[in-house]
């Protein structure tokens, strides 16, 4: 006689989760450009095989499929490791939807480096005001210095030009040093035209910038459609000025501005551009508005007016009424 029976299998789900997640290979408690640096995470077992992924941003950077039977570490390495590997790093393990996750964040030292906004040639007018590019970056931040053909230190700001030669941007940190030389000359050309670099409105006009810094800027203005002289605005060394500051400039009125860049050799205008006041349907509706305005204001008074002219009436009416008796 044959017995049948029925067997039930129970899957269970072992949860994976992360113990460890870490950086190692640095020589000190810094990370710093050039170490060789590997990133660790570990995990506990999982059942059903967890899959164990470690990410920069969106970025996967390497994956496993993680053991049921012992703990998982997943490796990462930089080798001589840049300041560009600096960011959050993050590790997960997934096991059957469980996603249990865990954040690292590497902060990558940098000995100085000069901006390549330094640049290596640059030209001057001797006796005026002159001012050399000198920036650099690093981590921790570099000690920035400007030095003239004498030795001498220079403000980075600007200064007076009292020789060619060649001046040496300097930066130095405790990690290390770096520097560019710039050699100044006489300039020979006049600036380049000033050419306006966006559009032309009553909160803002800018202008390009001479790569000759000796360069000075003089805004001008005169009303559209004048033959008339230019008035000078301003003059600098900036290349951004907002009319609207300017109370005796009027909203309502069309403008002509222009640049003149001006260094030793001589000077050189822009085209002007136009800045338009209000409209003159623009001036019309304010002008309505201010009809309406006043309109209702003298129908409002003229009501109150014959408010009081009616009362005054009636109460004089009043004192002038009573009983009259007639004797005989």
């Amino acid at each position: 006689m044959a017995i049948w029976g029925i067997v039930a299998f129970t899957t269970v789900s072992v949860l994976s989760n992360i113990t460890e997640f870490k950086a190692f290979g640095n020589k000190t408690d810094e990370i710093v450009q050039g170490d060789n640096i590997t990133l660790s995470c570990t995990t506990t077992v999982g059942e059903p095989l967890p899959i164990i992924q470690m990410r920069k941003g969106i970025t996967v950077l390497n994956s496993s499929t993680a053991s049921s039977i012992s703990p998982t570490t997943l490796l990462y390495s930089f080798e001589r490791i840049s300041k560009d590997a600096s960011g959050t790093y993050s590790c997960q393990v997934n096991t059957d939807g469980f996603t249990p996750t865990r954040n690292l964040q590497l902060d990558v030292k940098y000995p100085p480096e000069i901006d390549r906004s330094v640049k290596t040639e640059q030209v001057g007018c001797l006796g005026r005001l002159i001012s050399i590019t000198c920036e650099a970056s690093g981590d921790p931040e570099p000690d920035v210095n400007l030095i003239g053909p004498g030795g001498i230190g220079l403000p980075i700001k600007g200064f007076v030009l009292k020789e060619f030669g060649t001046y040496r941007c300097e930066a130095f940190s405790r990690l290390g040093n770096d520097s560019r030389n710039i050699t100044v000359s006489q300039a020979t050309a006049k600036p380049k035209e000033p050419s306006f670099s966006e559009e032309c409105t009553f909160t803002k006009l800018t202008w390009q910038k001479s790569s000759d810094k000796s360069v000075k800027y003089t805004l001008q203005v005169r009303e559209e459609g004048s033959s008339g002289a230019w008035g000078d605005i301003i003059t600098s060394i900036d290349t951004t000025y907002s009319p609207s500051t300017n109370e005796t400039l009027s909203k309502n009125k069309d403008y002509e501005f222009r640049v003149v860049a001006t260094n030793c050799v001589g000077s050189t205008e822009n085209k002007a551009c136009i800045v338009k006041g209000q409209t003159s349907g623009e001036r019309s509706s304010d002008s309505s508005n201010a009809g309406v305005i006043a309109g209702s204001v003298i129908a409002v008074l003229v009501v109150i007016l014959i408010i009081v002219i009616v009362a005054v009436y009636c109460r004089k009416r009043k004192r002038g009424t009573g009983v009259i008796h007639i004797v005989h």
